[in-house]
């Protein structure tokens, strides 16, 4: 970030940020800020614009628009100008005397929002049984603020609020109310309360592990056997753990984020590096090693389409999948290189300069207190009150999907495999500790309640990540983007075109299995009906369908690959994106060229 040295002799960062103040009441504040001459001229345009008019530019909506136009100028350079035209002496000083602005008006600027949108509804009164071109704002709308503001629970809340009006013909309060039902109505579909239940049992057996010495106990057994030597053989571990893993892409993330964080802590490697190398062998391995749930989905979307022998065909288009292979590709090089481009790099410079492992404001999903549990006094760290919890939770996973399959692994429920797999590894650490006495049934309980109460802000922020994806399918976000996408379109470009919209349906809904269920009906047929590569169109939809999975702000396994790694969820999807956006453009190329041959 550029620094700039003013008048003050105080140097500051070129970005100062939004003042919702110089946004919304753009001639009052400048009144206030010493720009009097241009506040006073701005008044008298808005006279002229809206009581006298001007011919050619009269209109309401112009009016409109320029009015947006200055008032978003002056909101991004309000904090400048303030600066220039006060004399602060502090960024601490600036910040606080326009915090009352920034409050005012963002306040203000939300009532107007409101009272446009209830007026628009009641004027208009649109039948809107398909929201067409609207169902796109929500997640759009969510993406954009989280990545701008690195706020993801308002930036999700508003993105489902938004949405959630519009169905309510731009009624914001009815909205709200329907926005509030349909975060608890997440709760009615037992997949995701699985999911949300046991992403926080793992804070349970986090901190069992750290209290009871076993996350040290292992550090020092892996050091002791030469097995990782540095940053580069640290890596490699990993990047191998997360490959044999492929019976469930949630797994993995919680088994590299176990294991990983205190070697790749000793190490002073940043945490977005960690999270990047459990997020990208999880989805995209599980996805290329299809004897799993991601296989069994996508057989059965195949089923549907009466594809003979839909499951070879999965196996066909997995030699195809260009995306999923150069991501974990990609993984592999960054590692064997020890080099970064991007946001990483940035990453990486601050944890070898600094040794911080984690941005001074990153706002964790799981607390500094579960990961830094100390070891209990007098207790000799063991590497076995690591291992053995682990070991039970990952042979866990496929008993599970034997049961919940009867019989069939690849027909059985990822999410109650797992939620079984974290509770036989709580039982087997309480089991194991009880046996050594290390703790009491009381100190279990206590952990237990502890681990799991440092993990709220992630089952929250899961809960707002369910609700944009029932909100996406109320609207039908996904059908319309397919339906607009490949309406007309040359042959050989559909394929390249099917996995660009695969793409952006799976990062703007943040669910792979869901773009499967839309893209798989459109583009399976299309591939019929037009002679083109079945195999090919599938591997587009398959890789597409990752893409989102694993980049997507508002995926369900970016928030537990950032929970299990303790990384904050907006720089994992900062620092992973250039790599992800890398082996996608990649995997278009590809795709360009097999659809020509």
């Amino acid at each position: 970030m550029e620094i700039r040295t003013y008048n003050n002799n105080t140097a500051i960062p070129e970005k100062l940020g939004f003042n919702w103040g110089a946004f919304f009441v753009t001639p009052i504040w400048l009144l206030f800020h010493g720009k009097i001459g241009i506040s006073l001229l701005l008044i008298l345009l808005n006279i002229v614009f809206r009581f006298i008019g001007v011919p050619g530019i009269s209109s309401f909506i112009v009016v409109l628009l320029i009015d947006f136009s200055i008032a978003l100028y002056f909101g991004f350079r309000g904090n400048r100008i303030a600066w220039d035209n006060k004399g602060y002496i502090s960024i601490e000083q600036l910040k606080e005397k326009q915090r009352i602005w920034n409050i005012l008006g963002f306040i203000g600027f939300t009532i107007y929002i409101s009272l446009l949108l209830v007026f628009i509804g009641h004027t208009f009164k649109p039948d809107i049984e398909a929201y067409g071109w609207i169902s796109i704002f929500p997640p759009v709308l969510a993406i954009i603020l989280a990545i701008k503001t690195k706020q993801v629970y308002p930036s999700l809340f508003l993105g489902i609020w938004l949405g959630w009006t519009a169905i309510n013909r731009w009624n914001p309060l009815a909205g709200l109310g329907d926005t509030l039902e349909a975060a608890v109505n997440i709760f009615n579909d037992s997949g995701n309360t699985k999911v949300i239940i046991f992403s926080m049992m793992v804070g349970a057996l986090i901190i069992l592990m750290q209290h009871s010495g076993g996350v040290p106990g292992f550090i020092q057994w892996i050091s002791s056997k030469g097995l990782v030597k540095n940053r580069r053989s640290s890596g490699f571990l990993l990047w191998i753990i997360g490959v044999l893993i492929f019976i469930e892409s949630n797994m993995i993330n919680l088994v590299i984020g176990s294991i990983g964080r205190p070697i790749f802590d000793k190490f002073k490697v940043p945490r977005e590096k960690l999270a990047y190398i459990a997020h990208s062998t999880s989805a995209p391995v599980c996805i290329m090693i299809p004897f799993n749930g991601w296989g069994a989905i996508l057989t059965g979307l195949l089923v549907a389409q009466q594809i003979e022998n839909p499951f070879f065909m999965v196996l066909r288009a997995v030699t195809t999948n260009f995306y999923a292979i150069f991501t974990i590709l990609l993984v592999l090089i960054i590692i064997t290189t020890q080099k970064d481009f991007g946001p990483m790099a940035t990453a990486e410079k601050r944890a070898r300069e600094t040794g911080k492992l984690v941005r001074d404001e990153a706002q964790l999903l799981v607390s500094e207190e579960t990961i830094a549990m100390p070891v209990k006094e007098g207790v000799q760290p063991k590497p076995i009150n690591m291992i053995l919890p682990l070991i039970a939770m990952v042979l866990m996973v496929p008993i599970g999907l034997l049961v919940t399959g009867k019989g069939r692994i690849e027909q059985g429920s990822g999410s109650t495999a797992v939620f079984w797999a974290v509770l036989m590894g709580i039982f087997a650490a309480a089991a194991l500790y009880k046996i050594q006495n290390i703790f009491t049934m009381k100190e279990i309980l206590d952990l237990v309640m502890k681990g799991m109460g440092g993990l709220i802000p992630m089952g929250l922020l899961m809960v707002f990540a369910f609700t944009m994806g029932a909100t996406c399918k109320m609207m039908g976000t996904g059908p319309y983007v397919a339906e607009l996408a490949t309406a007309t379109i040359h042959p050989a470009l559909v394929i390249p075109l099917v996995f660009l919209v695969a793409c952006f349906i799976s990062f703007a809904t943040g669910t792979s299995w869901g773009t499967f269920a839309i893209m798989m009906p459109i583009a399976v047929p299309l591939a019929q009906n037009m002679e083109l590569n079945l195999p090919l169109m599938v591997s587009a939809v398959m890789g597409g369908g990752v893409f989102g999975d694993h980049c997507s702000p508002v995926s369900d396994t970016t928030i537990i690959s950032s929970m299990a790694t303790a990384c904050d969820p907006m720089d994992h999807v900062n620092t992973q994106l250039p790599y992800a956006l890398t082996a996608a453009g990649l995997a278009l190329v590809l795709f360009f060229i097999f659809s020509y041959f």
